[in-house]
This record gives C-alpha cells, sequence and structure tokens, in this order.
C-alpha cells in the first residue's frame, strides 16, 4: 500500500486539490519516517488552499515562523492525524 506521503505527493482529484504544502510541513517536522512507517493511520490532510488561506489569515511571517519552528509545526500537524 502506498505511504502517506506516497499518497500526499501523487494525489490528484482533477479539480486542483493538491497537497505539496503538506508534504513540505511534513519533512520540514521530521515527521516523513513516522508517517511511512507500520501502522494505521488516519489524516485530515488539509490541502495547498487550505493553507494559502491560513497564511492570509495570519499573515505571511507569522506562516512562515510556524514552518520554520519544527517543535510546533510537528504538534499542528500532529494534531491531524489519527493513529
Amino acid at each position: 500500500l502506498p505511504t502517506i506521503a506516497d499518497t500526499a505527493t501523487y494525489y490528484d482529484d482533477g479539480k486542483g486539490a493538491k497537497f505539496s504544502t503538506l508534504v513540505t510541513a511534513v519533512v520540514a517536522a521530521d515527521l516523513a519516517a513516522t508517517l511511512s512507517g507500520p501502522g494505521t493511520f488516519t489524516v485530515f490532510a488539509p490541502t495547498d488552499a487550505a493553507f494559502e488561506a491560513l497564511k492570509t489569515a495570519i499573515g505571511a511571517s507569522a506562516f512562515n515562523a510556524i514552518l520554520a519552528d519544527k517543535v510546533k509545526l510537528g504538534k499542528i500537524l500532529k494534531y491531524h492525524v489519527l493513529g
């Protein structure tokens, strides 16, 4: 079966929904190996459009600060994963 990272990387619903920002964030938070490991995971995955809406709402500098903070980013991403 494909991993969460594989699914997010190659997903295309034909309507423009993409998960490239999520993949970038998972890698930045060092969670790719965990989500590619054994286990059953359900990920409530925000699309690139959702990340853009967040960036607009909180501002680019705050958004980039979250992406740069591995600990904070990891906590946020783990909130979207059920084992």
